[in-house]
C-alpha cells in the first residue's frame, strides 16, 4: 500500500512577516522531524534570513570582496578558488549580471569586488 504525503506550512520567523514555506514529506514521522527541526531553528524568508544584505532605501550599497586563494583539490595540481574573508569554502567561477570572473584566470591573491546599488528615483515636483 503507497504512502501518503503529507505537508506542512511553516511561517517566518520574524514578528509580522507573512511568508510562508511550503514542505512535502512521505510520512507523519518525516513531518514531526522536521517541526522539532524548526522549533529549534525557526525558519526565516529570503528577506529576513540575511537582512543587512537586502537592499532597501535606508540601506542602498552593499561591498562584496573576493579573493582568488590556492586551493589543493587532492588529485592533481592545486587551482584557484575564489573567497570570501573567512569564508571555508568557494566557488572558482563567480558570475552575476553582467560579468563572469574565472578565479584560474588570474593570479593568486587577485581582489573581486562586487558592489551592488540602488539609485531611487528623485520624488515628482508638482507645480
Amino acid at each position: 500500500m503507497a504512502r501518503r504525503r503529507v505537508t506542512a506550512t511553516v511561517r517566518c520567523a520574524k514578528p509580522s512577516c507573512r511568508e510562508v514555506a511550503h514542505y512535502e514529506y512521505d510520512s507523519q514521522r518525516e513531518r514531526a522531524d522536521a517541526e522539532r527541526y524548526h522549533q529549534r531553528c525557526p525558519w526565516r524568508c529570503f528577506r529576513h534570513s540575511d537582512e543587512d544584505a537586502v537592499l532597501s532605501p535606508a540601506n542602498p550599497e552593499r561591498t562584496t570582496t573576493l579573493t582568488a586563494v590556492k586551493v589543493d583539490y587532492g588529485a592533481g595540481p592545486p587551482g584557484l578558488s575564489w573567497r570570501a574573508e573567512g569564508a571555508a569554502s568557494g566557488s572558482g567561477l563567480i558570475s552575476g549580471p553582467g560579468f563572469k570572473a574565472i578565479a584560474s584566470d588570474l593570479p593568486e591573491g587577485a581582489r573581486l569586488i562586487v558592489t551592488a546599488r540602488i539609485e531611487l528615483p528623485e520624488p515628482a515636483v508638482d507645480n
